[in-house]
This record gives C-alpha cells, sequence and structure tokens, in this order.
C-alpha cells in the first residue's frame, strides 16, 4: 500500500485494485513484480487502466506457466500454444489501446483485445471439455479471462457510445 496526499491504492492478495478514499485526485501505484513501474504517479482517471494492464500481464503470465507444463508433442501442446498466443496478445495489445492517438483508433485497438481475450477463454474452455489435461486447473484461468472480456467489452460499448455521441454533435 502506498500513500500520496492521504489516498490510497490498495492491492488485494489476488492482484486485484481498490482505491481509498473512493475519489482521490492522484495516487501512487505500486506495481512491484508486475512487470510495470515499481512506483508510477497516475492520476484517478489512470489508476484503473493501469491496474487493469497489469492484470492482463499477470493472466498472460499465469497462461505462460500453465502452458510450460504441457507437452508440445501433444494435440493439447497444439492448443496450448494458440492459448498461450492469444493470452500474451491481450496483454501486448492492451498496452497499445493505452497509446492510441484518436478515439476511433482506441475503439478499434480495443475491439482486438477483445477478440484475443474471448479466444484465449475459448482455448481454455475447449482444453477443459476435451478432457486431455485432467491434472490441471483451469478455472482460474478461465474465471479471470470471462472478467477480463466482461471489462474490455463493458469498454468497447462505452467507446461506441462516445463515438456516436462524438459524430452526432
Amino acid at each position: 500500500m502506498r500513500q500520496l496526499k492521504n489516498c490510497y491504492l490498495l492491492q488485494a492478495d489476488d492482484g486485484s485494485f481498490c482505491n481509498w478514499p473512493p475519489t482521490p485526485r492522484v495516487l501512487t501505484v505500486s506495481l512491484i513484480g508486475r512487470g510495470l513501474a515499481a512506483d508510477k504517479v497516475v492520476e484517478l482517471r489512470e489508476a484503473r487502466t493501469v491496474a487493469l494492464e497489469a492484470r492482463s500481464r499477470r493472466f498472460a503470465v499465469d497462461v505462460v506457466r500453465m502452458c510450460h507444463s504441457i507437452s508440445a508433442a501433444s494435440v493439447l501442446g497444439d492448443m496450448a500454444r494458440q492459448l498461450r498466443r492469444a493470452a500474451n496478445s491481450v496483454a501486448v495489445n492492451h498496452r497499445a489501446v493505452r497509446r492510441a492517438r484518436s478515439l476511433k483508433e482506441f475503439a478499434a485497438k480495443l475491439q482486438i483485445v477483445n477478440e484475443e481475450v474471448d479466444e484465449a477463454v475459448y482455448w481454455l474452455e475447449v482444453m477443459v471439455e476435451s478432457g486431455l489435461a485432467p491434472n490441471l486447473d483451469f478455472r482460474g484461468l478461465i474465471e479471470e479471462g470471462r472478467e477480463l472480456r466482461a471489462i474490455f467489452a463493458a469498454a468497447r460499448r462505452t467507446t461506441r457510445t462516445r463515438l456516436s455521441t462524438t459524430r452526432g454533435s
């Protein structure tokens, strides 16, 4: 937990973030071990984005670790390769979303993230339904993938609304 101007960004054990008090102007985000800058001062509106970037990266890392335990020579290995590519694409393309130069570009890149997370969830579900890896527990990854999919889908809907409002003005 880090403090700046009586504002906190709390990180739970599961990697999720919440802030206290609910409406601070500036937060210091501590992301040591998350692959981002150790201490990053961000505005409130960016705090969720930074946390989501860390969360999408954590999803990719967890998928890579799980895929590492699967034999590359098996049918499951082919699925694991596809899953690994999709999960990493979620994190990489989410970084690209943050660097969009316009709202239109933002919406287009966000759609790519949405498609990639959906593909990752698909491969996880196929691996479970195939029954070829009964010793691996995919539930946490599937749940996280579905949550990320819902978050990115909601962001896409909001962006579409903003685009239509901008065009209508």
